[in-house]
C-alpha cells in the first residue's frame, strides 16, 4: 500500500509496505541506524539494499533508555555485536560506550553542511518498502514534511520533527555512498 495523499509538503510520498517475513527473506547484509533520545524516542531501524531497493524495519522506538538497557534491547533482539550500527553523531559519548563497555560495531554518522538534504535525495533514489508492522515508522513517514515558504510551498529543508526513524534511515544510506561499501 502507498502512503495516502493529504500532508502538505511530504517529504517522501512513494513508498510500499511489505510483510516482516519478506523483509527477513531478504538476503541482503544488513545495516542498522540509531537515533539517540532520551526523552525523544530513542529509534533503531534495519535496512537492506539491493539494486535500486530499499528495505527498512523498526525494531525499537522507546523513550528513557539508558546505554545499558539499549545493549539489553540489543542483545533481546538478537543483533550481533559484528554487525554495524550507524549512529547518531551528536552522542559521541553514547557512542564510544556502547563501543567500549557493550563491544558493539557501531560507528557514527557523518554529517556537515546539507547532510540531511543530500540523505534525503539519496533515499528518493530508491523504491523503498518499510514493513507494514513499523507503526511509528509509518506514522512519520505520512507526517515528515518540508518547511513550507510564505507561498505555502515546500522549501528544501525539512521539518525537525517526525524524524526519529527517519534520521537513523538516512545515516544507513547516506553512509552507503561514503565509507562503508564492503557492508551494503
Amino acid at each position: 500500500g502507498l502512503i495516502p495523499e493529504g500532508v502538505k509538503g511530504r517529504v517522501f510520498n512513494n513508498w510500499q509496505k511489505i510483510t516482516l517475513q519478506d523483509y527477513f527473506d531478504f538476503p541482503f547484509p544488513e545495516v542498522y541506524g540509531l537515533d539517540f533520545g532520551f526523552n525523544d524516542p530513542t529509534a533503531l531501524i534495519g535496512r537492506k539494499i539491493h539494486k535500486s531497493n530499499l528495505y527498512a524495519h523498526e525494531y525499537l522506538y522507546e523513550v528513557g533508555l539508558t546505554n545499558r538497557d539499549l545493549a539489553e534491547k540489543f542483545e533481546a533482539l538478537g543483533i550481533s555485536k559484528r554487525s554495524l550500527i550507524i549512529a547518531d553523531s551528536a552522542n559521541p559519548k553514547d557512542i564510544e560506550d556502547l563501543k567500549v563497555n557493550y563491544g558493539y560495531n557501531i560507528k557514527a554518522a557523518t554529517k556537515g553542511k546539507d547532510s540531511i538534504i543530500n540523505g534525503i535525495k539519496k533515499i528518493k533514489e530508491y523504491q523503498t518498502h518499510v514493513t507494514s508492522c513499523s507503526k511509528n515508522f509509518w506514522y512519520e513517514a505520512q507526517n515528515y514534511t518540508y518547511q513550507l515558504d510564505q507561498f505555502d510551498k515546500p522549501t528544501d529543508n525539512p521539518v525537525d520533527k517526525n524524524n526519529h526513524c527517519m534520521d537513523p534511515l538516512r545515516y544507513t544510506v547516506y553512509e552507503k555512498k561514503k565509507r562503508f561499501r564492503a557492508y551494503a
